[in-house]
């Protein structure tokens, strides 16, 4: 096999430098520059600045509290390392956070809309934030008074006002709400009766013009009223006064 002039065999550059010198020491740098200089940095970078001040790995890792670059472990708020107490919601250290029942670190509470410490609550109806029953009425749903102030509904009062009252009593002769009757009229609550002899506001049997009955008889001469007894047949004729 031929040598170059080198005397190396293997080809023409066999023995060279990247000058072309034969046994030189020039050689190619990581930019492909003959003896440029340019060198891999730790980080595999071509001419880089290798690992950034601060950090200790390649990929921007830091060194965790134990001093294991890329470890997890880190301080806690109580500057215990890998401790793992951290600050709760309230931001105190190793707390429980925002107690059952509450909304926020200062003790406050949702209202009946959500809203954390926000004042608005059921009225007495349940309604949030309502106005509550209602003025006119007793009741949140629409009840009213009757009038012996029971509360209900108007449809569960009877015609008289009152709530699931019986109404007036017919049947036990009443005829309104306050307890009246019919009067010989027919008219409720009225004065006016009947005589003994059945009419509405008679007179009566009319003793004063010599009437015994309602039928106008008179007594006979025998004391009895409608009688036909006459003096001289059926009664004495009386003697003369001496």
């Amino acid at each position: 096999m031929p040598v170059n002039e080198c005397g190396e065999c293997g080809g023409p550059d066999a023995g060279k430098d990247c000058n072309g010198e034969c046994g030189g020491g020039a050689v190619l740098d990581c930019f492909d520059e003959c003896n440029g200089g340019a060198v891999y940095d730790p980080c595999g970078v071509c001419d880089g600045e290798g690992i950034p001040e601060g950090f200790c790995g390649c990929e921007g890792e830091v060194e965790d509290c134990f001093g294991e670059c890329g470890g997890a472990a880190y301080y806690d708020c109580f500057d215990e390392c890998d401790g793992g107490a951290e600050y709760d919601d309230c931001g105190v250290c190793g707390g429980e956070g925002i107690p059952d029942g509450f909304c926020d670190c200062e003790g406050g509470v949702e209202d009946c809309f959500g809203e954390c410490d926000g004042g608005a609550d059921y009225d007495v109806c349940g309604v949030c934030d309502g106005e509550g029953i209602p003025e006119g009425f007793c009741g949140c749903e629409g009840e009213v008074l009757d009038i012996y102030g029971d509360c209900c509904i108007i449809d569960w009062q009877d015609e008289c006002g009152v709530c699931e009252g019986y109404g007036i009593l017919w049947e036990e002769g009443f005829c309104d709400c306050d307890y009246n009757v019919l009067d010989c009229y027919d008219e409720c609550g009225g004065f006016a009766v009947e005589d003994e002899c059945g009419v509405c506001e008679g007179e009566g049997i009319l003793w004063e013009e010599g009437f015994c009955d309602c039928d106008y008889n008179v007594l006979d001469c025998a004391g009895d009223c409608g009688g036909e007894a006459t003096e001289g047949e059926f009664c004495p004729v009386p003697e003369p006064v001496r």
